[in-house]
This record gives structure tokens, C-alpha cells and sequence, in this order.
């Protein structure tokens, strides 16, 4: 916990976990860089509250967050259910994500903020995937009787087995700036 003339605050940097619910209040501060979590309803409520990247907000029904002030999130808030978001401003930073089956923001200003560079990689991997794809499917669906000789069909052979390898390592290339959305 910790103080300021606003209340006590507290600061999660480990895990509170239930297997009904969890309920954290404050008229401080709430600061999540560890995780929050329950079997059932997780609850939030501060003065301002702020999940880090590594912070994990998770209720398996609901997960509510309210903020008098500032929702200030760069990691995960989720539920099975609904996942409530309320406060004045809510700054959802790059790799800050609010999922569940149902979501709803309550704000005056919601501020949802991208990593564009990763965002342009992105497309750009995806795009490089696409090529390689139609570039395998239309080898693969060459019109092979028209080869008069054994190198001619070995050489296709070749170049899906190139092909093949240059798919691969695009998709390679995607899952991994995929990971990087993930953290």
C-alpha cells in the first residue's frame, strides 16, 4: 500500500488470485504489474488505475475496472463474460488489450494508442506470406505436360521445394511479429 493525499494505494507487482472473486477498492491509486485474477467476478475500483505491460486483470465471468480519474492500460484486462471499463479517460497503450464476450468502455475520452512500427511490419510480413503462397500454388499447379525432359520436371520439383522453404520462412516471419503483439 501507499499513501498520497488522495488515500492509500496499491500496488500488485505479484498475483491475487480467488476462487469465487476478487475485490480490490482504493481512494488511491491501484497500480496492476502482476495479476488480479478470479474463478469468478474481478473487480477494480480506484482513484486511478493502471495495468503495466506485464499486468493481468482476468475475472473467468466478469472483470469490472472503474476509475475516478484515468484507466491507464498497457497489459490485459479480460473476462469469459463482460468486461466493464470506466472512467474518465481510459489510455489503452500499444500491447494494452481488453477482451471478454462482451466489452464495454465507459469513458469521456478513450485514447487507444498503436505501435505503428510493428503494426507496418505486420501487414508487410502478411503481404510477403500472400505472395509466397500464390507463388507455391502456382507452381504447384503448373501444367506439367508440357516438360519434354527429366531435368525440366526435376527442376520444378526444385522450385517447390524452394518455394516451399520461402512459405515457411514467411510464416516463420509472421508468427513471430504475432508473439510481439502478444507481449
Amino acid at each position: 500500500m501507499k499513501g498520497s493525499n488522495t488515500g492509500l494505494g496499491v500496488n500488485v507487482k505479484g498475483v491475487v488470485s480467488a476462487a469465487k472473486a476478487t475485490n480490490i477498492t482504493s481512494d488511491g491509486r491501484i497500480v496492476v504489474s502482476g495479476g488480479v485474477t478470479s474463478n469468478g467476478n474481478t473487480a477494480i475500483s480506484g482513484q486511478a488505475v493502471t495495468v503495466g505491460k506485464s499486468g493481468i486483470i482476468q475475472g473467468d465471468s466478469n472483470a469490472t475496472v472503474e476509475s475516478q480519474t484515468t484507466v491507464d492500460n498497457a497489459g490485459l484486462i479480460n473476462s469469459g463474460d463482460t468486461t466493464r471499463v470506466q472512467a474518465s479517460t481510459v489510455d489503452n497503450h500499444a500491447g494494452g488489450r481488453v477482451y471478454g464476450d462482451v466489452v464495454s468502455i465507459k469513458a469521456n475520452q478513450v485514447n487507444n494508442h498503436t505501435n505503428r512500427e510493428l503494426e507496418v511490419r505486420y501487414h508487410t510480413a502478411g503481404d510477403a506470406l500472400k505472395a509466397a503462397k500464390k507463388a507455391l500454388d502456382d507452381e504447384w499447379n503448373a501444367d506439367i505436360t508440357g516438360y519434354k525432359t527429366q531435368e525440366e520436371l526435376e527442376a520444378h520439383k526444385q522450385r517447390i521445394q524452394n518455394l516451399t522453404k520461402a512459405y515457411d520462412d514467411a510464416q516463420i516471419q509472421l508468427n513471430t511479429i504475432e508473439t510481439e503483439f502478444a507481449t
